[in-house]
């Protein structure tokens, strides 16, 4: 079977996850600009923690953004299936939409197992159509890069983009997708993997 990264933290209960969440998310609203956005990846489970810690950490929360995975997601027998994850849409002071047009509140995109690289790997083009609410050309920062997704999906939108990623496997995976996408002659940033404390940027 499939072996998947390990997940640094995964053990911490409510409390922990969101004093922790609340930090860094605290630090995200310091460096982010005004009138910045975050968008926040949730299951059923977290939503409630992640809107709490969200607000805790000064961002005002704007509207949640269903992405339905289609019902290729993992029967449920006998109740509802567990067929969306949510995304929390927040931003730092005023916002200034940068369209006129009305955004979809529900994304459908199916989840592609053969092309996952990562646990929680997400398809780039969900990450596309979520940054629509973005500026064009904006700067886009991942914290938890995972396999690298989100960050390829801002590339392939026309922003700039920085991963960052604890576990070096799935910086790895991440590399690999995001150099085969992107030409060297064109990477927006160059690539380092410190093998002194496991932080690795893109």
């Amino acid at each position: 079977p499939r072996r998947n990264p390990p997940k640094p933290g995964d053990s911490r209960d409510q409390r922990g996850q969101l004093a922790w969440m609340s930090m860094w998310l605290s630090q995200a609203w310091r460096i982010a600009r005004t009138n910045g956005s975050l968008l926040l990846f949730a299951d059923w489970r977290q939503l409630p923690l992640f809107t709490d810690a969200v607000q805790a950490a000064g961002w005002i929360w704007r509207s949640t953004v269903v992405w339905d995975k289609t019902p290729q997601a993992r029967p449920n027998l006998g109740y509802f299936r567990h067929q969306a994850e949510y995304v929390v849409f927040a931003t730092k002071g005023p916002w200034s939409p940068p369209t006129s047009s009305a955004l979809p509140g529900v994304l459908t995109f199916p989840v592609r197992p053969s092309a996952k690289n990562h646990v929680t790997a997400k398809p780039p083009e969900l990450a596309s159509a979520l940054l629509r609410v973005l500026a064009p050309g904006s700067d886009v920062l991942d914290p938890f890069m995972g396999g690298g997704s989100l960050v390829k999906g801002a590339v392939e939108a026309g922003h700039s983009a920085t991963g960052i990623e604890l576990e070096s496997e799935s910086f790895r995976a991440a590399e690999g997708l995001i150099c085969s996408f992107e030409p060297q002659e064109r990477m927006l940033g160059k690539i380092a993997d410190s093998n002194l404390d496991g932080n690795a940027t893109i």
